[in-house]
């Protein structure tokens, strides 16, 4: 034997070895996977008795190889055979070494298969120690002696694991402050311990030092274990508890300082000994061998204690026999005739029944046999026999007496022995006597179990997905006692089940094919077929389906739409789709079959806008799903100005498609059957203007279409004649006031730099000088040119020189004028940025960002044009300082794409996109975890056509997701990731050595929960956790969506009789407004969306009643405060005051009450409410809500004043946010202590003023100093190093962050424990990069420029 192939092999890679069969011919070779499949094999002759084997193996795990000549085995068969796979090696937690300090790193082989794992440190020069952990699992350390980098290499079966060798920096230093050498691990946590029972360890850091303890559970399946560490007020000691709920080995980290102590991570095996069965222990014979079973393969690690006795103190010898699986038989020989007890304990634990009776029977004297006296379907006859053994058999007496409690009739038939039949009718246990002489015989009663296998009910097996588990239900509990057995096969190959017991007689069953085809179970009770046949499960692939069609795309309003899937040849399966609207709503949707065996989807939607259309085919979504399509309302268009001309003057018209939804309008003009030449500006939001030239005094026809379809009037009659028809004309114009001056003018809205602005200023027989003075975004002034008019008025002319917002103030006598300041936005489209443009294929949603954050505020336009002129639905997600636009192409070719900034040309623009069509073959991903996400909840999407793992990586804007992922079937993997912020992420995927078609895909991230309302939910709710709505009065709920992600809001409101008008106001980038007034009284509910996801509260439920609706105090969530509540009782000369103190759980922010009683009689009341009623952080706004709404007058007054001998008073903002509620915003630039007045009307609301402690920063970013040569540049691949000193600055946090023209920038910041650090950066592509820094949150001066070549 020669060859690797022998003792070794890879997953999925062809493999060999050599046999010489020193001249006995062919030889016979049978390779079986561990899980019972034959491997093919392929043997060719190589001349001189020498032949190789080849074969390549799927499955992970030990390989049998059987090798014969002529029917016999050769010595050593069968070969064991390891099969594994390397890149399924993982290596986590690489450290930073410490000189003198044993380094620990974990390495994870469980998902590898069989092999070796191999550690070496700088080429063996340095020991290495290899812990198992159990289930292919090692911690590996080693103890660095020099402060050097040290290369450590891993091999598995001799192949390097992926990332090898792995370089870790050591430090140079004394012995760290934290020596987790010292720290102890006490308890008995660690080795075996029961699921469902709190389970403790102690964690003593003895004379380690000072620092936190972290302990990280991680259960079998890779889920954390939820742990409590706790620490008394007094003593050094942590104490840790947790409780396992699943069975397997856990690996628990303990982390001291941030290092692992010694002997982390360790091994607690959970166990449930109520997971263990115990079966045949009801009867034995005296002196025969008698045996029961043990089944505790799902019971986890553990102990089995077996006694078998017959009194207290006399033991029956017992035998154990391993059966695999955790299973075990074990036997005994009784040697009297009395009753045994069997007991048997798991860890120590008594299993479920123990200890269980085992009556036994004489071998001598009557003797009953026959599985009538045991077990029997209903319905079919029962026999025994029973030998009397020297017994007279006229003193037997037999009866038989059903569940029911009823006599069941007996055949007694025999001369010389007994045989006794009857035929069971119901479901249960039958007792049957035997009696000798009026006495039972050894034995009886005896119990026999009647079953029903006509009662067992499976549940709908089916149809399946490949790749995907099937699973169903098998109820039993009508049947009887027995045992249930499942085989699944498909084209004769078997295919394993698994089957749980979920309770009494109820399994569940499930299995996951493989290949498209259909799958035979065999579902059994007592060996018996359950319906006397098997079933049939049709599994389909999903994967080869596409869906084709125009109601995908687009499509208008209220008529109807349709698409068609074709399944290409995979079996029949449920096709179900998902249209959901703009507002969220589900959009109705058949289904039919054709007889060509596609499937046709029709509906018609009811909304304008992007509908988001999830087709799956057999619950798996198909390539390309989600769907986008654009539903538009061509009725919706207004045509205004098309009037009557003259030859040779230009005309003009506009059409208004803003209300239609997406799409194309399509004019042309036309005189006596020829084409107009016309001119069509795009002026944004989809208006434009169509302007031409008549040539002919005749009548022209205008046709106007939308996305195809001619406009309602279109064509429209424009007449044309000779000469103009002079008409007297009206000017209607504004009248102003004598004496004052007005401004006006597109130099006050502002323009472009660079362009020329002006604007005028009309005196009005206004005397007095007249000023102008004109401030730039960075605080400049603009010089402004007044040139006198001769009508007396001024031109004021002036030219921005940077992008931003302008202010001008106009004066007259250093006073300012009507609606002076004006604020002018000026824009510079040369600032625009096209980056990140993804490769594009048919059927893929492709991508572009657009940075604008530098260039002032316009209008952003795009449009994306085919190969064949039409135009592309695309989507546009907005991201703090730029737009990330996505579309879908349905064409092969060029597609042109132009975006412009203010009506002006971008860089870059126009931009040429080649769509690449989609081969056969490729590699696909799918699914809607490519587009968007959620924070914190896991994200999903397939990638098929790969047979190797791909590599995904996801990242964020300022983290990195963890990915995982599943193999699903033989070419397709799902992968999941859980994202952590929000924001315009971006998954880059790669298989087979580079990155694939379309990567990379940018999902957009948002989390709903953190869209918040201005003042907390409990400022517009009641008492009763509804809105306060009056009839008539516009209710107004304002949002702060600063930490919410790209997205938008949207609401919708339902009243008493239908739909109500609902607007969402957009206050500025990180506010918004939702505003409704309620028509009639009656009951109202309001959804609210962020990106079409529910907020946490929605829907909510109000009232609108006539008059002011009763508020009761509502308080904001449960945590700490105090409840302060005064009354006071005013008379003409003279107030009591009384008080009562009590202590209330209100959140941190703090809850006070403030009553008031007149003489006219009424009580009213002030709260207050919110964090900054008592704290604050330096350059933070602090907020809190003033609620007056049972105040029938009054307004609030609140003031801010230092302590301190300067008695700074700050300006504290108020805005009415609801009825007398006010929200009111602070910012404090000093730490220290100030007083809070706050006042209501004109009188102090109780206990004012509040003490508000204000704590800031003890650091000051601007004493950060940034030095190296790296900061002036390098080469793409070279690391860039640059030093930085925060020593002067004080204690903070440090962050760095570079960013490439496209990429970001690898940093990595080194500690040097000093005040000092290394900043490593590596640029990934050539150009300008941006290097910021930050220090405790705050940018330390001046945002350093690189250039990579």
């Amino acid at each position: 034997m020669d060859g690797r192939g022998i003792t070794a092999a890879t997953v999925n890679q062809p493999t060999h070895f050599m046999v010489d069969s020193r001249g006995q011919g062919e030889p016979s070779v049978i390779i079986t996977a561990v899980n019972g499949d034959l491997v093919p094999v392929s043997i060719s002759d190589r001349k001189n008795g020498i032949y190789r084997v080849e074969y390549t193996t799927k499955s992970l795990g030990d390989h049998k190889a059987v090798i014969k000549f002529h029917g016999q085995e050769i010595p050593n068969s069968p070969f064991n055979i390891k099969v594994y796979q390397v890149n399924q090696v993982k290596v986590r937690d690489m450290p930073v070494g410490m000189v003198g300090v044993s380094a620990t790193f974990l390495v994870d082989a469980s998902e590898a298969g069989s092999g070796n794992l191999e550690v070496s440190v700088n080429n063996g020069a340095l020991p290495a120690s290899a812990e198992a952990l159990g289930g292919n699992r090692y911690a590996v350390s080693f103890t660095p002696l020099e402060a050097v980098s040290h290369r450590v290499e891993l091999t598995f079966n001799g192949e390097p694991v992926p990332g090898s060798p792995f370089n870790i920096r050591v430090e140079k230093g004394a012995r760290p402050a934290i020596d987790v050498s010292r720290v102890a691990v006490l308890g008995d946590a660690f080795g075996k311990v029961p699921v469902g029972k709190i389970v403790t360890f102690t964690v003593d850091p003895r004379d380690a030092g000072s620092a936190d303890c972290a302990v990280i559970i991680t259960s079998p399946a890779k889920q954390v274990v939820p742990c409590r560490v706790s620490k008394p007020s007094t003593g050094s000691k942590f104490y840790v508890e947790f409780m396992l709920t699943e069975v397997g080995e856990h690996t628990v980290v303990v982390r001291y300082g941030g290092q692992p102590v010694s002997g982390s991570p360790f091994i607690c095996k959970a166990y449930d000994v109520q997971m263990v069965r115990v079966t045949d222990t009801a009867f034995a014979t005296v002196g025969q061998q008698s045996s029961f079973l043990i089944d505790a393969s799902n019971a986890g690690t553990g102990n089995l204690e077996i006694i078998i006795s017959v009194a207290e103190n006399m033991k029956i010898p017992n035998y154990v026999q391993n059966e695999g699986s955790a299973r075990f038989r074990v036997s005994f020989k009784p040697v009297e005739c009395r009753i045994h007890f069997i007991s048997v304990k798991f860890n120590g634990i008594p299993v479920p029944g123990s200890p269980f009776r085992c009556d036994v029977v004489e071998s001598s004297g009557i003797l009953a046999t026959g599985e009538g006296l045991r077990r029997n379907p209903v319905g079919k006859m029962a026999m025994f026999l029973i030998d009397p053994r020297g017994s007279s058999l006229h003193d037997i007496q037999v009866t038989c007496v059903a569940p029911s409690a009823q006599k069941v009739p007996l055949d007694i038939s025999g001369t010389s022995k007994l045989k006794v039949e009857y035929m069971p009718g119901e479901v249960g246990v039958y007792k049957i006597s035997i009696l000798c002489a009026g006495r039972d015989v050894q034995g009886s009663p005896f119990l026999c179990q009647v079953y029903d296998s006509t009662r067992v009910k499976v549940s709908r097996i089916g149809p399946g997905t490949v790749g995907v588990p099937i699973r169903f239900q098998v109820d039993s509990s009508e049947a009887g006692e027995g045992s249930l057995s499942v085989d699944v096969s498909c084209k004769g190959r078997k295919v394993d089940p698994l089957v749980h017991q979920v309770g009494e007689g109820l399994y569940d069953v499930e299995f996951t094919p493989k290949e498209s085809a259909p799958h035979v179970v065999e579902v059994s009770w007592n060996n018996e077929l359950v319906r006397g046949h098997a079933f049939t499960c049709d599994v389909a692939d999903g994967s080869k389906c596409i869906a084709t069609g125009l109601g995908l795309v687009k499509t208008p309003i209220h008529e109807l739409a349709s698409f068609e899937i074709d399944p290409r040849g995979s079996a029949s399966a449920e096709v179900d789709v998902i249209i959901t609207s703009p507002t969220g709503r589900l959009v109705e949707c058949q289904v039919y079959r054709s007889k060509s065996k596609l499937y046709r989807a029709e509906y018609r939607p009811g909304e304008v806008g992007s509908h988001k259309i999830d087709v799956t085919y057999n619950d798996v979504s198909i390539p390309g799903s989600p769907f986008i399509a654009e539903v538009y309302d061509f009725n919706r268009i207004k045509v205004l100005t098309i009037e009557d001309g003259v030859i040779g003057q230009p005309l003009g018209f506009r059409v208004d498609a803003s209300q239609a939804g997406y799409g194309v309008v399509e004019p042309e003009v036309q005189v006596r059957g020829h084409d107009v030449p016309f001119r069509k500006v795009n002026e944004g939001n989809n208006v434009f203007t169509v302007n031409f030239t008549p040539q002919e005094p005749s009548v022209h026809q205008v046709f106007i279409k939308f996305n195809g379809h001619p406009l309602k009037g279109s064509p429209f009659n424009v007449t044309v004649r000779e000469f103009a028809i002079t008409q007297q004309q009206t000017h209607i114009g504004l009248m102003h006031e004598p004496g004052h001056i007005v401004a006006s003018g597109k130099g006050l809205k502002g323009g472009r730099v660079g362009d020329h602005a002006w604007f005028v200023a009309e005196l009005h027989g206004a005397e007095g000088q007249l000023e102008t003075f004109i401030t730039a975004p960075n605080g400049s002034h603009i010089a402004a040119k007044q040139l006198r008019q001769r009508d007396g008025d001024y031109k004021i002319d002036w030219t921005p020189t940077m992008p931003g917002r302008y202010q001008i103030d106009v004066m007259q006598n250093s006073r300012a004028t009507m609606g002076s300041p004006f604020f002018a936005e000026v824009y510079d489209p040369s600032r625009v940025i096209i980056e990140d443009v993804t490769r594009a294929v048919i059927g893929q949603e492709s991508g572009f960002r657009v940075v604008y954050k530098d260039a002032g505020r316009a209008d952003l336009l795009v449009s994306i044009t085919s190969p064949t002129n039409r135009n592309v639905p695309f989507a546009i997600h907005e991201g703090t300082g730029y737009h990330y636009i996505t579309y879908l192409p349905q064409e092969a070719g060029k597609h042109r794409i132009i975006v412009t900034y203010g009506g002006d040309d971008v860089p870059r623009s126009p931009l040429t996109v080649s769509v690449e069509e989609a081969q056969v073959g490729m590699v696909m991903p799918t699914g809607d975890g490519l587009y968007r996400g959620q924070v914190e909840e896991e994200a999903h999407f397939v990638v098929h056509g790969l047979k190797e793992q791909p590599t995904v990586r996801v990242d964020g804007p300022n983290s990195i997701a963890k990915v995982n992922m599943r193999q699903e079937s033989d070419q397709t993997w799902k992968v999941f990731y859980t994202p952590i912020e929000t924001g315009i992420f971006q998954i880059k995927i790669f298989g087979n050595g580079r990155e694939i078609t379309g990567s990379p895909y940018h999902p957009t991230v948002t989390d709903p929960r953190r869209v918040k309302v201005v003042g907390g939910w409990h400022s517009i709710m009641d008492a009763n956790n509804r809105l306060y709505l009056r009839v008539g009065e516009e209710k107004r709920i304002p949002f702060d969506i600063s930490e919410a992600g790209p997205g938008e809001i949207m609401a919708d409101v339902e009243g008493p009789h239908g739909q109500v008008a609902v607007t969402v106001e957009r206050q500025s980038d990180t506010r918004r407004r939702v505003c409704f007034t309620p028509p009639a009284e009656g009951p109202y509910e309001v959804s609210l969306f962020w990106n079409k996801v529910p907020l946490p509260k929605s829907p909510m439920e109000g009232y609108a009643s006539l008059s002011s609706p009763a508020r009761s105090p509502v308080a904001p969530p449960r945590g700490s405060a105090t409840r302060h509540i005064t009354e006071m009782t005013t008379t003409s000369n003279r107030h009591v005051v009384g008080s009562e103190m009590s202590s209330r759980q209100e959140g941190s922010s703090r809850y006070i009450e403030t009553s008031s009683r007149h003489i006219e009689g009424g009580t009213a009341k002030v709260i207050l409410r919110g964090h900054g009623l008592q704290e604050a952080r330096t350059k933070q706004d602090a907020e809190f809500v003033i609620d007056g709404s049972q105040c029938t007058s009054g307004k609030p007054v609140a003031t801010l004043q230092s302590t301190s001998k300067s008695g700074l008073v700050i300006p504290v903002e108020t805005e009415q946010i609801d009825n007398n509620v006010y929200r009111c915003v602070y910012t404090a630039n000093t730490p220290g202590t100030y007083l809070l007045n706050i006042m209501w009307g004109d009188r102090h609301v109780s206990g004012s003023p509040y003490k508000v402690n204000v704590t800031g920063s003890l650091c000051d970013p601007n004493k950060v100093t940034l030095t190296g040569e790296g900061l002036k540049g390098g080469v793409i691949g070279r690391e860039l190093i640059a030093k930085i000193d925060t020593r002067r600055a004080g204690p903070g946090e440090l962050t760095a962050h570079c960013m490439g023209p496209q990429k970001v920038a690898y940093c990595e910041l080194f500690d040097h424990h000093d005040g000092t650090y290394t900043l490593n950066i590596k640029p990934q592509e050539a150009g300008k990069h941006m290097l910021h820094v930050k220090y405790d949150g705050e940018h330390v001066p001046s945002t350093q420029s690189l250039t990579a070549a």
